[in-house]
């Protein structure tokens, strides 16, 4: 990226936070929790979408077939099934690769520390 593009990138970037903060449930933000998960819903909800949205035509080339929307860490996208093959997305998915690898990864961090708990648990009423 060039410094011109960093620079323009950056007061684009602060636009959007103006306009962001503007629309805000000002009575939500008590605390940086809730700060960040204001700032991330807005994001996912208003921003990512836009952004995300010129990739799958952009990076493959293609716009021909089906139209489905694919859930992905960046939002909703659309995209045809002629960019899903390209972009290594499964027949009939609705998860972007990404995301199913971070719900996969959660899911498992999970399961390891239930068996974690089980263990203890079984080892507890084991003991004399």
């Amino acid at each position: 990226m060039t410094e011109e593009e960093n620079q323009l990138l950056l007061q684009h970037a602060r636009a959007i936070a103006k306009i962001l903060y503007k629309n805000a449930p000002v009575e939500e933000l008590t605390s940086l929790g809730k700060i960040e998960e204001v700032v991330r819903s807005q994001m996912q909800e208003h921003v990512m979408p836009c952004v995300g949205v010129f990739l799958p035509l952009n990076v493959t080339g293609e716009n021909t077939g089906h139209r489905r929307e694919i859930k992905s860490i960046i939002g909703k996208l659309p995209v045809t099934s002629s960019q899903a093959q390209k972009l290594e997305v499964r027949p009939h998915s609705q998860l972007s690769p990404y995301l199913e690898a971070c719900c996969l990864r959660a899911s498992a961090s999970v399961s390891y520390q239930r068996a974690l708990l089980r263990r203890k648990i079984c080892n507890r009423d084991r003991s004399p």
